[in-house]
């Protein structure tokens, strides 16, 4: 009698599990009843997968009548789709999980939506299609877009967080940053093609080599008073190690601010500049935004919805759906019922 019980238990398991997936113009879609969402996590068969040309994922699935918004792509969805040239996003997805993209040879130009806010772990490797990435992304995490064949579509002043080794061997030629920004270890090593790079006046570098390799870069600006120093991710301390390696800063100037040039040539971090140059950065900045004071709602097609000194008068009047909210420099996605 135990025994049956078990294997009752284990046959109701599996019909939940099963019944939660619902299965659309050859893929897998799971619903989740807790958050009342659902993902796309893969295809209904091997040969769905190995043919495939052309994938428009829905915005919306319907399980047991009960419609939920596709907001997210599973963990390796597009993994070794070998025929795969194009991916339709619908404006309901908000998030990928890991290796969303490994070979995938064919692939052509990759837009994804407005609202996605994080670039996770091993999400793009090795392709040869242009990726083009929405404001709202501000979170690259490790190994997320190494060895891409065409620089990404993307401005770096929006990244507030950039991690380990992110974009190696990427054909990126010129980088902007925004004040706090956070860059991990070897994050753009051997970004060969890399020609100008603009650091502000607060940015934290953790461990070597965020720029290494051997490149044609020629000016390096810092609008940092005092010279910047790497700081070990482990403990937040500062560490002994050149910000930018030696085969790329030989041929380099480095311009900093009015009165700092001593402090850079005498600092261990930047001292392998044989050309430092004091700049007055006033008028000179490149362009900025100015951040209002309250909030901004933006849907998630990128259109711009209301304003308010609070969240909760920005939200006033809105109708239900997912929303990205704009506050202080900050992106978070936020849900109104």
């Amino acid at each position: 009698m135990k025994n049956i019980l078990v294997l009752v238990a284990i046959l109701l398991s599996s019909f939940s599990i099963s019944a939660a997936n619902v299965i659309l113009d050859g893929l897998v879609y799971e619903v989740s009843q807790d958050t009342n969402t659902a993902k796309v996590s893969g295809t209904s068969t091997v040969e769905f997968k190995a043919n495939v040309e052309t994938i428009e994922i829905a915005s919306e699935v319907e399980y047991l009548g009960v419609k939920y918004p596709v907001t997210t792509v599973g963990k390796g969805m597009f993994w070794s789709f070998n025929k795969l040239r194009k991916v339709v996003f619908p404006n309901s997805i908000t998030e990928l999980e890991q290796m969303t993209f490994i070979q995938c040879p064919l692939l052509e130009e990759l837009q994804l939506p407005y609202g996605i806010m994080e670039i996770p772990n091993f999400s793009f490797t090795g392709l040869k299609s242009v990726i083009s990435f929405p404001r709202t992304v501000s979170r690259f995490g490790a190994y997320s877009c190494i060895k891409l064949a065409f620089a990404p579509e993307y401005d770096f002043r929006d990244a507030v967080s950039i991690g380990s080794r992110s974009f190696v061997s990427c054909p990126i030629n010129e980088l902007y940053f925004s004040d706090g920004i956070e860059i991990g270890s070897e994050a753009f090593h051997s970004c060969n093609k890399l020609r100008y790079i603009e650091l502000p006046n607060e940015f934290t570098i953790y461990g070597n080599g965020a720029f290494q390799g051997f490149g044609a870069l020629e000016r390096v600006v810092v609008k940092s008073v005092v010279p910047r120093k790497l700081i070990d991710a482990g403990t937040g301390n500062e560490i002994d190690g050149l910000v930018i390696n030696s085969e790329l800063s030989q041929n380099c100037t480095l311009y900093v601010p009015k009165g700092s040039g001593q402090a850079y040539r005498n600092s261990d971090s930047w001292r392998n500049f044989k050309n430092i140059v004091e700049t007055d950065f006033a008028g000179l900045n490149s362009v900025e935004t100015t951040e209002e004071d309250g909030y901004q709602v933006w849907n998630l097609s990128g259109v711009y919805v209301s304003y308010g000194l609070s969240l909760n008068e920005a939200l006033i009047g809105i109708a239900p759906g997912v929303y990205i909210i704009r506050h202080n420099g900050k992106v978070e996605k936020k849900v109104v019922l």
